[in-house]
């Protein structure tokens, strides 16, 4: 018999079982990891402020539509970047509020205009809605890049309409 084959094969059986019995393991491990937060810092309540903005962008007729292109800041909520506005339709943004902190998130809308059938894109604007450090609400128009003078018109706190016009 020889020695040196035996102990040759006793080794290689016994690096392929360790190497299977380590990967069995190593799956279990995984398996077993917890995947939502178990510590108590790992969990932070937020609260937050709705903002409803609503499309009333008329000009005789023609209608204009919205385009969502961005939200900076910090939210809990808000419509898909990419949706639509039209006449009279609204979108809900949730901005976090923080005691003794201004909180603002910048709202950028595409401006189309409908003009005999086909939309034209007239520019971009930008609303600025900020939950101040006591919980006050405001909202604007920050930027206008259309050549239509826009504002906010308040309809509630908490609602704000987009319409042509100096403020």
């Amino acid at each position: 018999m020889n020695w040196k084959k035996t102990i040759t094969a006793g080794i290689s059986a016994l690096a392929i079982s360790g190497v299977l019995f380590g990967a069995g393991l190593t799956s279990t491990a995984h398996a077993a990891t917890p995947t939502t937060p178990t510590a108590a810092g790992d969990v932070v309540a937020q609260y937050s402020k709705n903002f409803r903005v609503m499309n009333s962008l008329t000009d005789w007729g023609q209608g204009f539509t919205l385009e969502l292109a961005g939200v900076y800041g910090q939210t809990e909520g808000q419509p898909p970047i990419g949706s639509t506005l039209a006449l009279w339709e609204e979108q809900d943004f949730e901005v976090q509020w923080a005691f003794s902190r201004d909180r603002d998130v910048f709202v950028t809308y595409k401006v189309h205009e409908m003009y005999y059938g086909t939309q034209n894109y007239m520019g971009d604007i930008q609303l600025q809605l900020t939950v101040s450090w006591n919980g006050e609400l405001s909202s604007r128009v920050s930027v206008n890049n259309t050549p239509y003078p826009m504002h906010l018109a308040k309809g509630s706190e908490t609602t704000a309409s987009i319409i042509f016009g100096w403020d």
